[in-house]
Formats: structure tokens, C-alpha cells, sequence
């Protein structure tokens, strides 16, 4: 996810309202735009990196932002 959202090493949480830089050990996959109770799973067009604190509040505040969906990698892989 580093590599795809940032510069391999770090990358910014993708709420909008915050600009926490995540590393690898601080990184954590937020499903969307379809989120987990919706059905949506952990698949590279799914899923968004996050912070902790933003991964743990409330799962709808995510659906608020307009970010375009992520393409699926050549293989569709799932991580």
C-alpha cells in the first residue's frame, strides 16, 4: 500500500480531515468505497490506506469523501 498511495516508505491516511504520514508499521487497510458491512473485502480496488485512530472511528465518516475508486491491479490479486 505504500508503494501505491505514497513513496514506498510513507503515505498520508486517507481521511480527509487528517495528515497523519503512515509507515509500514503504522499503516492499516480501510475498505472502501464499499466497506466491510456492505460486503466489501480486503481486494486491491477496495481498500484505502489509514491511521489507526481514523480506522477505528466510525465506518460511515469514509463513505463522506470523493476519492475515485482504485483500478485493480494486471492480476485483480487479493493482499
Amino acid at each position: 500500500m505504500l508503494e501505491t498511495f505514497g513513496d514506498g516508505i510513507t503515505c498520508v491516511c486517507s481521511f480527509e480531515d487528517c495528515d497523519e504520514i503512515l509507515t509500514f508499521e503504522t499503516v492499516t487497510a480501510d475498505r472502501w468505497p464499499l466497506s466491510g458491512k456492505e460486503g466489501g473485502r480486503y481486494i486491491r480496488s477496495n481498500i484505502r490506506p489509514s491511521c489507526s485512530r481514523c480506522n477505528s472511528s466510525d465506518g460511515q465518516r469514509i463513505k463522506e469523501l470523493d476519492l475515485p475508486p482504485l483500478e485493480p491491479g494486471p492480476t485483480g490479486m487479493e493482499w
